[in-house]
C-alpha cells in the first residue's frame, strides 16, 4: 500500500500534536538520551483502584474481567 499525500499530511499533524519527531521512530533512540533529554513521565497512582478490583473480583484473573464490569464498577464508586 502506498500512502497517499493526504495520509502523509495527516501522519505529520499528528506526530506534531504529540511531539513525536518522525526521526525518533526509527531505530532504538532511547538509549541515545540522557534523563534530562527525556519528556516527563506523568505522575499516576492507581493503588486504590487495584483495592477497589481485588475487593470486587478477588481470585479472578485480570483476564477475564470484562470493561462491562470494570464500567460498572466505576459507575457504583
Amino acid at each position: 500500500m502506498t500512502a497517499t499525500t493526504q495520509d502523509l499530511e495527516a501522519a505529520r499533524l499528528l506526530l506534531s500534536r504529540l511531539g513525536v519527531d518522525p526521526a525518533d521512530l526509527i531505530g532504538d533512540t532511547t538509549a541515545d538520551r540522557s534523563d534530562d533529554e527525556r519528556p516527563p513521565m506523568p505522575m499516576l497512582s492507581y493503588g486504590s483502584y487495584w483495592k477497589k478490583a481485588e475487593a470486587r473480583w478477588g481470585e479472578r484473573p485480570m483476564d477475564t474481567i470484562t470493561a462491562t464490569e470494570i464500567k460498572a464498577m466505576a459507575e457504583h464508586v
